[in-house]
């Protein structure tokens, strides 16, 4: 089992990069991204959370990923909410590639992780391929970005464009860019 400090880590983006991992939370989270078949490595669980979501531990059981029982207080410690739902997934942090074609939304300066959560779960639903982040974004695996997201983390493309140079990397290659501001 990963060490207990690792896991409580994965709630700042420091330990996110440094161990390559997030948390997702709570069932409609999970299911999703089981859904996906996003790379997961561990299912984590309350005894309540067992009883309760007996579905999601039995997919997790069939795909031979390993269910690791906590308890209520050793799950506040590695929750980000302060009530949890007693569920998590122990998610790899993915390396995505910009999709040779597709529509692709870039959002710039979006700071608040639940909106960029929101971006992500409407560009999946709209059959977008890719979200770019430029520089001064949420990051897409922040706790409140991926439950904002519900699990459409793992159908679509997410990368940073730190330089925002993207944006002229696909104007070159023939790309049509559409914009859009929000007050």
């Amino acid at each position: 089992m990963i060490a207990l400090k690792i896991l409580a880590s994965l709630q700042d983006k420091k330990g996110r990069e440094e161990h390559g991992f997030f948390l997702a939370e709570g069932p409609d989270v999970v299911a999703q991204l089981l859904t996906f078949n996003y790379p997961a490595d561990a299912l984590f669980i309350t005894e309540e959370g067992g009883r309760r979501y007996g579905e999601l531990v039995a997919q997790c059981d069939s795909r031979q990923l390993p269910v690791e029982r906590l308890t209520d207080k050793v799950f506040s410690k590695i929750s980000d909410t302060k009530t949890h739902q007693g569920l998590a997934l122990l998610c790899r942090l993915k390396r995505d590639v910009l999709p040779a074609h597709g529509p692709v939304v870039y959002l710039d300066s979006v700071q608040d992780p639940g909106n960029v959560g929101a971006v992500i779960r409407t560009a999946v639903a709209a059959g977008f391929t890719a979200v770019l982040a430029g520089k001064g974004c949420a990051d897409f695996y922040h706790p409140k970005t991926v439950r904002a997201c519900a699990g459409a983390l793992g159908g679509i493309a997410c990368l940073y464009d730190g330089d925002r140079m993207a944006l002229n990397r696909l104007r070159k290659k023939g790309w049509t860019l559409l914009a859009t501001h929000c007050d």
